[in-house]
């Protein structure tokens, strides 16, 4: 959430970073659904050295938990600070991780409150995504659509929704998401899916990862967008454009086929 060009961190409301802390707690339920749908995969530093060995040997890995903890969201520096206190207080060896959920099944209604609450302008968020993939083309990609990321789902395993894909701070540019994007995709292929809808807001994402998907997949892109033309009404009902400055600029919504 605190991440440059994050999708999230400018539709959070203020203090940002506060928030971003809470969000552990109150987006766990979220999570947990991913978690759980045996398709979420993590690559891990085999050589990490655990900053706090004792701590780690009992699964204590986030050591802002507990009354020892170094962070106190209270102060006002920590909008200043927090985010790299967080950092430092984080001692675990995952470094890649990439999220999904099956298509078939029904969110959690409690985790998706949780998200409205720490993040209120994901809804409209939400709406717009929606409304950009229908409109896409002109309406001329509607008929490719019915045959690929429309598919009428009758049971899991047929479809994956990814979620996300993250690098930790300091292991970017080994080439470690698409080694993972594409596991993701041979995995699910090889589990029967037919297919996986992801979001893409990253360029070198979307060259690496997805238009060149490993043999037996095809990707087409089903939307476009630019990020910071989204327009969005505060809470005073004045219209805002959250992503001006973000560093986030266009985005894809991209069905990979795995029938190939």
């Amino acid at each position: 959430m605190l991440r440059d060009a994050s999708l999230w961190k400018p539709l959070l409301p203020f203090p940002k970073t506060a928030n971003a802390l809470a969000g552990l707690e109150k987006l766990s339920g979220y999570y947990a659904q991913a978690i759980a749908s045996g398709m979420s995969f993590g690559i891990f530093d085999t050589q990490y050295r655990f900053k706090q060995p004792s701590l780690a040997a009992r699964n204590q890995m986030l050591h802002w938990r507990g009354p020892n903890s170094p962070l106190d969201p209270g102060q006002t520096s920590f909008e200043t600070y927090g985010a790299s206190q967080m950092q430092d207080s984080m001692d675990f060896p995952l470094v890649c991780m990439a999220l999904s959920v099956d298509a078939f099944a029904s969110g959690d209604a409690r985790a998706r409150s949780g998200l409205l609450d720490l993040i209120p302008l994901q809804q409209q968020l939400s709406s717009f995504l929606i409304s950009v993939s229908a409109n896409y083309g002109g309406g001329k990609t509607k008929g490719k659509r019915k045959t690929s990321a429309s598919l009428t789902l009758t049971d899991y395993g047929q479809v994956l929704v990814r979620s996300g894909c993250v690098t930790r701070l300091g292991y970017e540019g080994q080439g470690l998401a698409t080694a993972l994007n594409h596991f993701v995709m041979l995995e699910a292929k090889a589990g029967g899916f037919r297919g996986i809808k992801v979001g893409v807001s990253n360029a070198s994402l979307l060259r690496n990862s997805y238009s060149n998907p490993p043999p037996g997949c095809r990707t087409e892109i089903l939307a476009h967008w630019n990020f910071e033309d989204i327009e969005m009404r505060d809470e005073y009902g004045t219209i805002i454009r959250p992503y001006l400055g973000s560093g986030l600029k266009d985005g894809w919504e991209v069905w990979c086929d795995l029938t190939g």
